[in-house]
């Protein structure tokens, strides 16, 4: 894409298009037939005033132009054609200014988040499925239902010994009433993995 001109009275094929009430394509048809060299594919192709008012005479002398199309003639006609022009370009860049804007904001609020899983996966800390299921931002039963769903986990919640051995879960024996029950924790890799599926 070329630069913008440092001649401020300038507009883009589309502009002079919307303004003249003409489609795009008529206006590069006469582009091409009236300044041929400034037709290079891929690069924004600018008008200079004396450039427009050359469209403008010849679009004039077409009879199939609709009558109900009115083409400045005098000067002021033309330096309000290119104002509105220039202002048109200026909301646009106002529009992406906000859009850079708001895309700021959705990164400083998700920093605290991207900080702190960050700090996590450079932990050896286990973190149990409760734990793990607010890092990622779900819920306990329904982070157990999918992996359950992935064959991940068997129906008593505990991994697949594949899933052991890849270093994502670590099993430890707990003691609750008399009754040894087996307990799933989830390493950093793990949360990593499991996010992806999230």
């Amino acid at each position: 894409m070329s630069n913008l001109p440092t001649d401020k009275n300038v507009m883009m094929v589309s502009e002079v298009a919307n303004v003249l009430m003409v489609t795009t394509r008529t206006i590069n048809r006469y582009v091409s037939k009236l300044f041929p060299e400034l037709v290079t594919h891929g690069n924004m192709t600018w008008l200079t005033e004396s450039q427009v008012t050359q469209i403008k005479l010849d679009l004039e002398k077409n009879k199939h132009l609709d009558t109900s199309v009115t083409l400045p003639k005098t000067k002021l006609e033309k330096t309000l054609l290119v104002q509105q022009a220039l202002n048109i370009l200026n909301e646009e860049v106002e529009e992406l200014k906000s859009k850079v804007e708001n895309q700021q904001l959705q990164i400083e609020e998700q920093k605290p988040k991207v900080e702190s899983f960050e700090a996590l996966m450079d932990t050896e800390e286990l973190t149990d499925m409760g734990q793990t299921a607010k890092i990622l931002g779900t819920g306990r039963n329904r982070l157990f239902a999918l992996l359950r769903e992935k064959n991940i986990l068997m129906h008593d919640n505990i991994p697949y010994q594949t899933y052991q051995n890849r270093g994502y879960f670590e099993v430890r024996k707990a003691v609750k009433n008399d009754q040894n029950y087996s307990v799933t924790f989830v390493t950093p890799k793990g949360v990593d993995y499991i996010r992806g599926y999230l």
